[in-house]
């Protein structure tokens, strides 16, 4: 976790809407990464709460609230039997580390 704080501190940038954006990585989750390329956006929406994966101009969800938004599963990105789900998990480290 210590490291996960971390890393969402160091890699966190404002994207033009204001939501939190964080850079994730295949070295940063290991074995546990679960897309097919080697690094991806994740965007901290509504405070965390609907955490979205940005991949180029595309978003997809990576929770059920961003899939009650609308968001799309990230079917083209993702492994096949990967939990992308915790990806979401550098947005309750950015809402914690900012709260």
């Amino acid at each position: 976790m210590k490291r996960l704080l971390l890393m969402v501190s160091v890699l966190t940038f404002a994207s033009a809407c204001g939501d939190p954006e964080v850079i994730v990585t295949r070295d940063q989750f290991g074995e546990d990464w679960p897309l097919t390329l080697n690094s991806a956006v994740v965007v901290c929406a509504d405070e965390g709460a609907t955490p979205l994966l940005k991949v180029g101009v595309k978003r997809y969800a990576l929770n059920e609230a961003a899939r009650a938004r609308g968001y799309p599963e990230a079917t083209e990105v993702a492994r096949e039997s990967a939990d992308i789900t915790v990806l979401g998990s550098v947005c309750i480290a950015q809402v914690a580390s900012n709260g």
